[in-house]
């Protein structure tokens, strides 16, 4: 991988970014759902809040690392929210998954929250329990976290805390993906990570940021009888970057990292990539307006657990079936109609494989509406 257009890309991102006229900062080109169940638009203290989501989402890819699936369904979340005292939030409800023709998981909602100050007060943490503020809210980047995570298992639960204004912003969570019992033929599984944003530029709503990212992923146990041979141990990836804001453009450059020291998963011990991304969101009118964007990755043995299998080097069902050598170049094109209470979503992101010269693609359809009764 390419030093030097790493460092010219952050360059250029830097100019071009900042030139743009200021307007609010969008969410990155390829994430699905905007606003987390348990986020930023969770219910109020006092409230009940309804969140649905309808979704369409079909990959034609045809390679041998990541082969093309269908996600259609509809998600619903009813929660209600608490005050237990000025710094303290209770929010409980159920979330629901229907996928059409095929299975419907329901789950509980359930968060304890602690705020350590006002919610406009830069030095506010909050300390959680139960339902994480998970999925997109993480703000990982696409390599580490899989978008179809958030149609298919959104919700994470365990320990987290979060700091979400100021130039610093940091969020760390542990979340448990699978708890064994007692002779279960399968591994416990848990999922940690931190990811870290620091302001070194800013004004208005123009903003140039260091990015950090750090992922643990665990599988083993004590009172298991899970097959022997079945792969335990401990996985790591990393990343680090720039990321600039200006408007109505963001951009993101960052190398990416894993490590897998025994390497009881695949043959791979280690591996790493380049991500160059870049996005804008042009509004037509005040409810209407366009995705455009491009995604370069370049990456040798990478591997991330829960993260987008297009990027990697191994097949998610097949860790057998490997590719050495991933680059890509995924367009970003989209329409967006927005409202207060729902957001209709509509992409199509062209995959064109820069060795095999095959393009691929993938169509998304998504319909979100929050509502208060």
């Amino acid at each position: 991988m390419n030093d030097q257009l790493f460092w010219r890309f952050c360059g250029v991102l830097l100019v071009g970014v900042l030139a743009v006229s200021p307007a609010r900062a969008q969410q990155p080109g390829y994430s699905v759902v905007a606003t987390p169940w348990m986020g930023a638009d969770a219910a109020a203290p006092g409230t009940t809040r309804v969140h649905a989501l309808a979704y369409l989402r079909n990959t034609e890819y045809f390679n041998p690392v990541e082969e093309g699936q269908t996600w259609f369904g509809t998600q619903l979340a009813v929660q209600r929210a608490w005050a237990v005292s000025p710094q303290v939030t209770f929010r409980a409800g159920a979330w629901m998954n229907h996928t059409y023709g095929g299975t419907t998981r329901l789950l509980p909602l359930v968060q304890m929250r602690y705020e350590t100050a006002p919610s406009v007060s830069a030095a506010r943490w909050q300390w959680l329990a139960g339902t994480l503020d998970g999925a997109a809210s993480h703000g990982l980047l696409e390599p580490l976290y899989d978008a179809s995570r958030a149609l298919e298992d959104p919700l994470e639960y365990g320990l987290q805390s979060t700091k979400r204004n100021g130039r610093w912003r940091s969020d760390q969570w542990i979340s448990w993906q699978k708890a064994i019992v007692y002779a279960e033929p399968a591994f416990e599984r848990i999922w940690a990570g931190t990811t870290q944003h620091l302001d070194v530029w800013n004004r208005g709503d123009q903003r140039v940021s260091l990015l950090a990212q750090a992922l643990w992923s665990h599988a083993g146990g004590q009172i298991d009888a899970s097959p022997v041979g079945t792969p335990e141990g401990n996985r790591f990836n990393g990343a680090l970057g720039l990321s600039a804001t200006g408007g109505l453009v963001e951009a993101q450059a960052a190398r990416l990292f894993y490590t897998d020291p025994l390497a009881r998963f695949s043959p791979i011990e280690q591996g790493g990539g380049l991500l160059l991304h870049v996005h804008a969101q042009p509004r037509l009118n005040a409810h209407h307006r366009l995705r455009l964007g491009a995604t370069y990755w370049n990456a040798s043995d990478f591997v991330a657990p829960g993260g987008g299998y297009l990027f990697q080097s191994v097949n998610r069902y097949d860790p057998t079936v490997y590719q050495k050598e991933r680059r890509l170049l995924i367009g970003r094109l989209g329409w967006d109609r927005l409202h207060s209470a729902h957001h209709l979503s509509v992409r199509v992101d062209p995959v064109l494989d820069l060795q095999s010269k095959t393009l691929e693609w993938a169509f998304s359809f998504y319909w979100q509406m929050h509502l208060t009764p």
